[in-house]
């Protein structure tokens, strides 16, 4: 829980590694926080050779929260590579505008452009998609296309990845899948 300044580190209440969700504790500590917060699903290690330029990341992901702060239920997955990233912001469908994409070295601002296609109704699980493929990424949302951008700068290889939402979200399952269409086994 990204408290400020010093934030608050749980372990995942389920102990399967594809499946991160929150103790139920802190469900509560959350719900009734006057001041926005932001939790977070952390995991960065050495994943061999997979290329961050070629790849293919699946996940379901909900957010169980829209309440006072969190009303637009703003999550984002991050990509990590050892040359670059990939920052995908998803909302609440009418909240757009807020989101920031960030596909490597190319920013797009949804108060200038129109990113509505990352919106989606979070309150119930979500399928989503990334597909990279030498340095074009595509943007899936249960099974439908919804963006895509080519890149020029490669990002070299895949080191972790994040899940961050705006109040209380879950990752109900999730992989990544190397350019061979292999599993990547986290260890």
């Amino acid at each position: 829980v990204e408290y400020r300044p010093i934030p608050k580190y749980f372990q995942p209440a389920q102990p399967h590694k594809n499946n991160l969700q929150l103790p139920v504790d802190l469900f509560a500590e959350i719900s009734e926080s006057e001041k926005p917060l932001v939790t977070a699903f952390h995991y960065v290690d050495d994943l061999g050779k997979v290329s961050a330029d070629n790849f293919t990341f699946k996940a379901t992901i909900q957010n169980h929260f829209d309440d006072r702060w969190a009303v637009c239920q703003n999550m984002r997955i991050f990509i990590l590579a050892t040359d670059g990233a990939i920052v995908i912001p998803f909302s609440k469908i009418g909240c757009s505008s807020e989101l920031f994409l960030k596909i490597n070295e190319i920013m797009t601002n949804g108060k200038v452009h129109d990113l509505s296609a990352l919106s989606a109704d979070f309150s119930t699980p979500q399928e989503i998609e990334l597909r990279a493929q030498e340095q074009d990424l595509s943007i899936w949302i249960e099974g439908k296309e919804v963006y895509r951008q080519k890149y020029e700068d490669a990002m070299g290889t895949f080191v972790g990845l994040r899940f961050k939402f705006e109040g209380i979200g879950e990752v109900l399952n999730f992989q990544i899948l190397d350019q061979n269409g292999e599993e990547v086994v986290l260890p």
